[in-house]
């Protein structure tokens, strides 16, 4: 995971699977699990927990691109109004999300935190 400024991000190639979620948004479990379910096309048996999160995460199959960013805006606030230690673990599955050896489908899956 990057944490960058807006103005660095980078320009994405059109085979790019590009997703975004708002932080000002998800700053809750609840709308963070259902927004990035969304963004990212989780399946429908997916379950509000770390544990589906990173299973979902690990394996991107509903999305044809081999290429797949998730760009997280306001970044500072997601999941602001949870426990730290709890936003720290959700920020540790995306970061092990991104690992090339954590990958399922092969894909190569990166997350931008803008500040």
């Amino acid at each position: 995971m990057e944490l960058i400024e807006k103005a660095n991000l980078p320009r994405f190639e059109r085979h790019i699977f590009v997703a975004d979620i708002d932080g000002n948004v998800t700053k809750t479990f609840r709308t963070f699990y259902k927004d990035v379910s969304r963004a990212l096309r989780f399946p429908d048996y997916f379950e509000e927990n770390l544990d589906s999160l990173y299973d979902c995460m690990t394996s991107l199959e509903d999305i044809e691109n081999e290429d797949v960013v998730l760009i997280v805006k306001n970044y500072a606030a997601m999941l602001s109004s949870e426990a730290p230690a709890k936003r720290k673990a959700a920020l540790e599955v995306l970061k092990d999300a991104c690992a090339p050896e954590n990958r399922y489908d092969r894909k190569r899956f990166r997350v931008f935190g803008l500040k």
